[in-house]
């Protein structure tokens, strides 16, 4: 063989070498995800110019790209992709090259992204979307890879992209309930996004006031979600994990009658990530109970979803706390109140919500009255008393409530007059003074 054509195989050999690796590296930065739904479109370029002379490649700058997701039945409502980890790749008839990873902002939206060395005819983007991020957690199936969607949009001759659409269906064709069942995680996603961060807001305008305040650190959870899965169960968070597998988890039950109602499955997603929260904080302990109603001869099972309960409510529906703020007084259960003074679930809510209030029915206090100094609308008052109640359960680490009043009154109640009031809370809710339930008190001395 002629020493030429042995340099010429070599080199061959050399750039066959090389393709490989650069695959092997690209394929590196693929996800261990499932693709549950694709989508695409094509993004025409407005202008109806025609492009002079061009290199083969361009840089093509994307200012924005912004998708709500849907399952198309007429009452649904469309929810972004907000706080959501994303990856961009090229697709040509060639290859598939990684371009860009990064977290779509609060509204949902990827921002300001150059994108070099796009060729100009026959190519692609795809977007993939992993429901999450690596500081709250992934919406994920029960074999633990999260949700993937992915958008594909075909380029034509524009160096700008500027693309929206609030309609997307994710799916798998002939799978008709693949895009029911995707919505429904891009709804968990976007709802335990927007849990975080109105516990994040409330608690920094608890800061804001109170600077001395700890920062509260929120460590991830993920949340298994699946079609046909615990169907018709409760929802749940598991310390252990659902599948004992040591890694704590939060579990959204599928339904069979396919209702998943918006406030429900708001308070759902806060109520369980409540619970961890409690248990990452301070091991908070567990323990079950038959009803909310029901008396809890452990004060501890009580305190714990009370708090669930509470903050489960101010997120989802804070207005059914307004409706039921006189429920502790009037409670009748054939003649017999059932909850207070009484170790239940949602004797702790109502006393918690008391608390947070501002035009209460039966008593006139709230935490933070005696210390603003702006004025502030109701809602931003009581935004900001969540932030203090829930940096104090967080900071204190009580177990009880009794303990966490005990605390709270340490803390944030120190004149005559917020003391009287602060009894009064106690009373109209059948605590005694030190906080305890005074039905368990009557019992022991009994």
């Amino acid at each position: 063989m002629k020493k030429k054509e042995i340099t010429i195989l070599l080199l061959l050999a050399f750039l066959f070498t090389f393709q490989l690796m650069t695959q092997a590296n690209d394929t590196d930065r693929l996800d261990p995800v499932d693709v549950t739904g694709e989508a695409s479109a094509n993004y025409q370029e407005e202008s109806g110019n025609k492009r002079k002379k061009s290199p083969k490649n361009r840089t093509v700058q994307l200012k924005q790209f912004y998708l709500k997701v849907t399952d198309g039945a007429e009452d649904s409502v469309p929810v972004p992709l907000p706080n959501t980890r994303f990856t961009i790749r090229l697709v040509t008839k060639e290859q598939e090259t990684f371009l860009h990873e990064g977290i779509t902002n609060e509204q949902g939206e990827i921002q300001d992204v150059a994108l070099h060395k796009i060729p100009l005819q026959g190519a692609s983007l795809k977007i993939s979307y992993i429901l999450g991020n690596a500081q709250r957690g992934y919406v994920q199936k029960y074999n633990k890879k999260p949700y993937s969607f992915v958008f594909t949009l075909r380029l034509g001759n524009e160096n700008t992209i500027d693309f929206t659409d609030h309609q997307v269906l994710f799916g798998q064709a002939k799978k008709e309930e693949t895009f029911f069942y995707n919505f429904q995680a891009a709804r968990i996603n976007y709802y335990f996004d927007q849990a975080v961060q109105a516990q994040a807001d409330a608690i920094k305008q608890a800061r804001k006031l109170f600077p001395d305040t700890a920062n509260v650190s929120i460590k991830p959870i993920n949340i298994n979600f699946e079609q046909g899965k615990y169907l018709d169960r409760s929802n749940a968070f598991s310390r252990n994990g659902h599948d004992n597998s040591a890694i704590p988890d939060i579990v959204v039950g599928d339904r069979s009658d396919k209702s998943f109602e918006t406030k429900n499955l708001m308070h759902n997603i806060m109520h369980e990530w409540t619970h961890w929260n409690m248990y990452a904080a301070f091991a908070m302990p567990s323990g079950k109970y038959d009803s909310h109603y029901g008396v809890n001869s452990d004060p501890k099972i009580s305190y714990k979803e009370g708090w669930a309960l509470f903050a489960g409510e101010v997120f989802a529906d804070p207005e059914s706390l307004v409706e039921t703020d006189t429920l502790v007084q009037e409670n009748d259960d054939q003649g017999v109140n059932r909850l207070f003074g009484q170790s239940t679930n949602l004797t702790v809510q109502q006393v918690l919500y008391d608390l947070l209030d501002t035009g209460s029915q039966d008593e006139a206090f709230h935490i933070s009255e005696r210390y603003l100094n702006e004025e502030l609308s109701e809602q931003e008052i009581k935004q900001l008393n969540f932030g203090i109640l829930y940096t104090l359960m967080m900071e204190s680490e009580a177990t009880t409530l009794q303990g966490y009043l005990i605390d709270l009154e340490d803390k944030y109640i120190v004149t005559a007059s917020d003391k009287e009031k602060f009894n009064e809370v106690l009373k109209i809710n059948g605590l005694a003074r030190d906080g305890s339930f005074s039905k368990a008190r009557a019992e022991k001395a009994d």
